[in-house]
């Protein structure tokens, strides 16, 4: 397993070069073509790449969609992508602010959590389960990362000590 992930580390840095961004994607078509005695998966080179974000020698940019890596120390460039992430980011423009009476739409759910980063405490899922910043965090997510695949579940959000509803 060392050798793998320095393999992974070797490789991703090696295609560092270029840009400072990399993701896994990139980085698994370059295992495969230079160390093809390994079985490469994306999951596995996904938990590589993790470790190493884990360890500090990689830093990262959750878009919702992938992770953007770039090395220790540096930020990663922003990148324009033709998924689907690129629809919610055009709709972050419109509404900023929740309503007067506390409610928030779902077309405007990111560009509050973006703009509240800061003050944001948890969401409420409608499960009933509430997810605090912190278990979001443990679970090296960004908060984008962890809400916008769920948005279709969220009821509400919180942030400083406010609870917004979500429609």
């Amino acid at each position: 397993m060392k050798a793998m992930k320095d393999a992974v580390y070797t490789t991703a840095k090696q295609l560092l070069k270029a840009n400072n961004t990399v993701t896994t994607l990139e980085v698994k078509n370059e295992l495969r073509r230079d160390y093809p005695y390994y079985f490469w998966t994306q999951d596995v080179v996904s938990k590589f790449m993790a470790q190493l974000a884990g360890d500090g020698v990689l830093n990262y940019k959750d878009n919702g969609t992938y992770r953007i890596y770039s090395l220790a120390n540096t930020t990663p460039a922003k990148s324009i992508s033709a998924s689907p992430i690129v629809k919610v980011q055009s709709r972050r423009t419109k509404a900023q602010k929740p309503s007067k009476n506390g409610v928030i739409f779902r077309s405007s759910v990111a560009n509050f959590v973006d703009g509240a980063s800061n003050s944001f405490e948890a969401v409420t899922l409608s499960s009933g389960k509430t997810v605090d910043r912190n278990t979001i965090r443990n679970q090296k997510k960004s908060l984008l990362g962890y809400i916008l695949p769920k948005l279709h579940n969220v009821v509400s959000i919180t942030a400083a000590g406010k609870t917004y509803l979500v429609k």
